[in-house]
């Protein structure tokens, strides 16, 4: 989930009334099919280090928005332009793919890049630090949702790893 910029936008104006309305939060469920290439730099028997690099198909398959609309008494300030219906509902906002949308709508792809350090504790068992960065690079408008936005993410992963053979 994320708060894009508030835009509050006026609308509907009556002669001792008006609306404003505004989109709050964003909030997207994305399944993700990673392809990642790890390149071991140090490989020692206890411990190694590497460099990853890797693009990520991501698929939105359930989006929901926090819009609020409000009441207000009075006019808007002068000069402001209060269109009859609120521009915010002219948006294609998109429900995921899991929802009846289309795989068009509902994609973008990431590139990305990390390190990781990793302590081998026994066996094919090793525990693991990777910190990793992914940028949105391609979707069918440039943007994803209402306001085309560009998913960029960081994030820390650290975990248990097992090879099973």
């Amino acid at each position: 989930m994320y708060q894009p910029e508030k835009v509050t936008e006026a609308f509907g104006q009556f002669s001792d009334h008006y609306f404003e309305k505004s989109l709050n939060k964003i909030s997207y469920d994305i399944a993700t099919i990673p392809l990642n290439f790890k390149y071991y730099f140090i490989n020692h028997s206890h411990w190694g280090a590497y460099l990853m690099a890797g693009a990520t198909l991501n698929l939105i398959t359930d989006a929901r928005y926090d819009i609020s609309e409000t009441l207000r008494q009075g006019r808007p300030s002068p000069g402001l332009y209060t269109p009859s219906e609120a521009r915010l509902d002219e948006k294609p906002f998109i429900n995921g793919i899991l929802n009846g949308d289309s795989f068009k709508n509902n994609y973008f792809a990431s590139v990305g890049f990390g390190f990781g350090l990793e302590k081998k504790l026994f066996g094919s068992t090793s525990i693991y630090v990777q910190p990793s960065y992914q940028r949105h690079v391609l979707s069918a408008d440039i943007g994803i949702g209402p306001n085309k936005d560009k998913i960029h993410t960081s994030s820390l992963q650290f975990g248990v790893k097992t090879v099973l053979n």
